[in-house]
């Protein structure tokens, strides 16, 4: 079935190509710019992980009984307590579930662990006394957002044997949500290192030995990034993991841009000639580029796109700020897996108020959703408003994490119908080629650049005259003349 639709398509595409007859040497230059542009973007690489050690550092807990058990509250030190304390501690878990799709579920052939929920843990250690954990991710993983601030949420015990599989942390409802940290307690154990990947890339954090030595040994990630607990050779793996939550910047000093990272720099090197080039996109047009993180469906429902620019990560940060760099107007936009078709877009929804988010959404459908093509292609893709993306952005079919069919996988907490990561695409909205910034005006700090438009009467920074929109707009004629 999918070799016959394949078929198909490449069909359909030699009958366009007949019917719209061979590309002429502007369109050949054009293509050549968007592939250079597209193989730029996949490059661009930022961290997604980050961690560290405290050094030496004694940790008392202490352990209440679970809701209606007798008993009395269980003082643990670790490492001072040795085998004692751990004895008492594994006594008070339960085995830990995890979720699968929106079911809470208890698989030891999938997650082999025990945990304690935060209500019943009091750890006499407190991240406030340690403020480098949380500078430390904030500069590397979230330089643009806000004020950091973490929760407890679990204390899990993984003894010798013990692992969870590849898996993401699951968003439950904060749009804040951004990060997770894990903090290991200095109990000895060999194995049960906490692998973090994304995009083909991994980290691994193996804690053992420090554990052993009594440190105190962190790690924070993107909670949409793929990660596991390998299993535990020997002695027990201990963990208190926490939630990241960021507001977005408040004042416009802290709101400053950051430096791009060096990945970014061959975006920049595609973007700048194709944005001086009569024959890229002449009557301006757009660019889908596919977001390589997930992001919770909550942040897209109650949260500005101004600060959800600012709760961007990693890569798709770098790719923001590039194309502002270069004054190119950009937007946010959930991507949804078009399974039926535009005619079966209204089925299901309970609101008209829900039927229009869903519908603003940028569309990617069977067809062929390796692509972002205009509307004269049999291709379900809708922008926000009424206009249809007018140029063709390639993207390998697994580069969008499908939003909306992407909903159950497995994490450390069951999902829910109105939670889960969303697929995000950057729309850049490149302007007619007569209405560019000149050269000179595209450089970084010069986001002003982006407001110099045909007409505007003033330029928004250094420009020549053979780079103002009257010379583009001769040059460009001056090339079409020549193409006949």
């Amino acid at each position: 079935m999918q070799e016959e639709q394949e078929q198909e398509q490449e069909a359909g595409s030699d009958d366009a190509w007949e019917q719209r007859g061979p590309p002429s040497l502007l369109q050949l230059a054009e293509e050549q710019l968007l592939q250079g542009i597209r193989q730029a973007s996949r490059h661009i690489e930022a961290p997604f992980c980050v961690g560290g050690s405290l050094g030496k550092l004694p940790v008392q807990l202490a352990v209440r009984p679970a809701a209606g058990a007798s008993g009395e509250v269980a003082i643990l030190c670790f490492p001072d307590g040795g085998r004692d304390a751990l004895a008492k501690l594994v006594a008070s878990c339960a085995p830990a579930s995890f979720g699968k799709g929106t079911k809470e579920v208890l698989d030891d052939g999938y997650r082999r662990a025990l945990a304690l929920p935060a209500d019943r843990i009091f750890p006499h250690f407190h991240l406030a006394q340690h403020p480098g954990v949380l500078a430390a991710v904030r500069s590397l993983l979230l330089p643009d957002a806000g004020e950091l601030s973490a929760r407890l949420h679990t204390l899990k015990v993984y003894t010798q044997g013990g692992f969870f599989k590849p898996h993401r942390d699951t968003p439950r409802g904060d749009p804040s949500f951004v990060g997770s940290l894990v903090v290991c307690l200095p109990v000895g154990h060999a194995g049960g290192a906490l692998r973090v990947e994304h995009s083909g890339r991994s980290v691994a954090y193996g804690w053992g030995p420090g554990a052993a030595a009594g440190e105190v040994q962190w790690a924070a990630f993107f909670p949409s990034c793929l990660h596991q607990v390998l299993p535990v050779q020997e002695g027990a793996r201990v963990t208190l993991a926490y939630e990241l939550f960021a507001q977005p910047a408040g004042t416009a000093k802290q709101a400053q841009p950051t430096a791009l990272p060096g990945t970014a720099a061959e975006l920049l090197r595609a973007l700048r000639p194709a944005m001086d080039c009569p024959s890229f996109m002449v009557n301006g047009g757009r660019l889908g580029f596919p977001c390589k993180h997930g992001y919770p469906n909550s942040l897209f429902e109650g949260v500005t796109e101004q600060a959800v620019r600012q709760l961007l990560k990693g890569e798709d940060a770098a790719l923001l700020h590039a194309l502002e760099a270069l004054g190119i107007p950009c937007k946010l936009m959930r991507v949804w897996k078009d399974e039926e078709g535009y005619d079966d877009w209204a089925e299901g929804w309970d609101s008209e108020e829900g039927l229009e988010r869903y519908k603003s959404a940028l569309r990617v459908g069977p067809s062929m959703a390796a692509y972002l093509a205009g509307a004269d292609e049999d291709v379900h893709c809708q922008d926000a408003g009424s206009a249809w993306l007018e140029y063709v952005m390639q993207a390998r079919k697994d580069e969008w994490v499908l939003g909306g069919s992407d909903r159950f996988y497995y994490g450390n907490y069951p999902t829910t119908l109105a939670e889960f990561y969303c697929a995000v695409a950057i729309v850049a909205e490149v302007p007619a080629y007569a209405d560019r910034p000149a050269a000179g005006a595209m450089a970084w700090a010069g986001r002003d650049a982006a407001g110099t438009r045909a007409g505007s009467g003033a330029a928004a920074g250094p420009s020549s005259p053979t780079g103002s929109p009257q010379a583009k707009r001769a040059k460009h004629d001056a090339a079409e003349a020549g193409e006949g």
